[in-house]
């Protein structure tokens, strides 16, 4: 628990810093494409998509995939990385822990982030 708790912590220390390289980045857009494609093959996905969309913005034009998709392809890295100090800040953050009744392992102990 403490070695993968320390490499976890020394993980998100060091993406906050550095942010994401143009590789993972571009992985993540393309994922990310992909999954809005594949999830929006059958017609009743399609209107769950749609309905989804109305429920959750209800005063907002309803967008198309091929208009989410591009508004995907807008994001540059630069976006992604300047957000990063107000993602990873530690005191908007939540942990849990499930261990025996008598453990006294802390996530708290470790995410120094």
């Amino acid at each position: 628990f403490e070695q993968a708790m320390q490499i976890l912590n020394d993980e998100i220390c060091k993406f906050k810093t550095d942010g994401a390289t143009q590789e993972e980045f571009d992985q993540a857009k393309d994922s990310l494409k992909g999954g809005l494609q594949l999830s929006l093959e059958s017609t009743s996905a399609r209107m769950n998509f749609m309905v989804r969309q109305f429920l959750r913005r209800p005063s907002e034009e309803i967008l198309k995939p091929a208009q989410i998709l591009k508004l995907i392809d807008e994001v540059t890295l630069d976006d992604v990385n300047s957000l990063l100090p107000e993602i990873f800040n530690k005191k908007d953050w939540a942990s849990s822990l499930i261990q025996p009744k008598d453990s006294k392992l802390s996530v708290k102990k470790w995410l120094k982030f």
